[in-house]
């Protein structure tokens, strides 16, 4: 209950963040909004319920890091991409807006893969360590 406050502020924020995107985005199809935004958030979903099945080192503490932070990673891939042609957008921060959205599901991809399982083995080798009264 303590953390219910975070959920609906961070559902708030995604929405407000939708909200511009679309207005930015109105000149271009929606189909291909809808693809974009997609691409960023289906690749966590898909990690760990892949990894969920098909193997037996993910625990929950995983999953729900990883879900938080591909998230996290896909709003500010969002607003890089809604203010990319902001002058004040440095060149790194370009490139990574400017890129192709199914490269950076690619990379949103293995990069949830690594922090499913970095994630699930160090929060269960903590939870095995005996304790030393």
């Amino acid at each position: 209950m303590k953390t219910c406050w975070f959920h609906s502020l961070f559902s708030l924020a995604a929405y407000v963040l939708t909200k511009v995107s679309v207005t930015v985005y109105a000149g271009g199809t929606m189909y291909s909004y809808l693809q974009y935004v997609q691409s960023y958030i289906a690749p966590p979903v898909t990690v760990v319920s892949l990894l969920g099945i098909f193997s037996k080192r993910v625990d929950a503490i995983g999953a729900v890091a990883t879900l938080h932070s591909g998230l996290a990673i896909a709003a500010i891939r969002l607003s890089l991409e809604v203010f990319k042609d902001s002058p004040e957008i440095r060149s790194s921060l370009y490139q990574i807006a400017d890129m192709n959205f199914l490269k950076f599901s690619l990379f949103i991809f293995l990069y949830c893969i690594a922090t499913t399982n970095l994630v699930s083995i160090f929060s269960t080798t903590a939870m095995k360590k005996p304790s030393v009264d």
